[in-house]
């Protein structure tokens, strides 16, 4: 759709101009992607089967009117579609800051599973959406709590990760340094006995591992293969490695403070 917009805005470009005569392109476009928005119809793909799912396309094409309209019309908030998809889910995996936030403020559950075991802020850090994520972060911190709000980022799926995990996984260096900040575990494993650390240091990235080691962390705890942080790093990473490390339990540390959420579908159990 993008390419369709921008071919046409090269054609409007000589038509559209402003009272200097200049019409700059990306003016065009932004015009275009709005009408092309409103008249938006998703596919069966990124709404399931059913035919109901008209909030939905308004959390899909952006609008937080449109997304209030639905909500002040009853729509269900927590509606899963034929792959268990909730509204906050496309919200989250789609960068759609504003429609997350009403969403969560109108009782959009954070904890519900899709059909592949993963949770709305899960999705939002493996596309390494900072903006939403902040978003999500502020409402449930004004809403719940800051215990609260930490509980819920270091909640792991039905896959047995965190949010932290699926940053690190896809090398998010930003979406770490969030989650790091609001109290995100690297020490917690997922079924593979992997932790963020580990998965960050598997991506030899310096960046993300960077992030990652701005939060206190073990070096030292192996995956179910034996492989630890410090033990499969690269030389020239094992600096940024050492930074913060505890090498052993920290009562301080967020992972030692959190409880799981009452009613989470996932578990922060080791």
């Amino acid at each position: 759709m993008l390419t369709t917009i921008c071919s046409r805005a090269a054609v409007e470009y000589t038509k559209s101009k402003d009272k200097d005569g200049l019409a700059p392109v990306y003016t065009v476009c932004l015009e275009e992607l709005d009408r092309e928005l409103k008249s938006f119809v998703p596919t069966k793909k990124q709404l399931g089967t059913e035919d109901s799912f008209t909030l939905f396309s308004a959390v899909i094409t952006g609008h937080k009117k449109h997304v209030k309209k639905m909500i002040k019309l009853n729509a269900e908030v927590n509606v899963q579609n034929t792959e268990g998809w909730t509204p906050l889910m496309y919200a989250m995996s789609n960068g759609c800051s504003d429609a997350a936030t009403v969403l969560l403020q109108s009782g959009a559950n954070p904890l519900a599973l899709n059909y592949k075991g993963m949770m709305a802020l899960g999705l939002g850090a493996a596309y390494g959406h900072c903006g939403t994520m902040r978003n999500f972060f502020k409402v449930i911190q004004e809403t719940k709590g800051t215990i609260h709000l930490i509980n819920i980022i270091n909640t792991r799926d039905a896959n047995s990760k965190t949010p932290l995990h699926y940053a690190a996984e896809n090398r998010h260096w930003k979406a770490i340094e969030l989650l790091v900040e609001q109290g995100a575990s690297a020490d917690i494993k997922d079924a593979e006995g992997n932790t963020p650390l580990l998965l960050a240091v598997k991506t030899k990235s310096e960046m993300a591992l960077k992030y990652m080691c701005r939060g206190e962390h073990d070096i030292h705890i192996c995956n179910n293969k034996g492989e630890s942080p410090w033990g499969i790093c690269p030389g020239h990473l094992k600096p940024i490695l050492m930074q913060r490390t505890t090498c052993g339990p920290n009562p301080a540390h967020p992972s030692n403070i959190f409880q799981p959420v009452e009613g989470a579908s996932g578990s922060t159990d080791e």
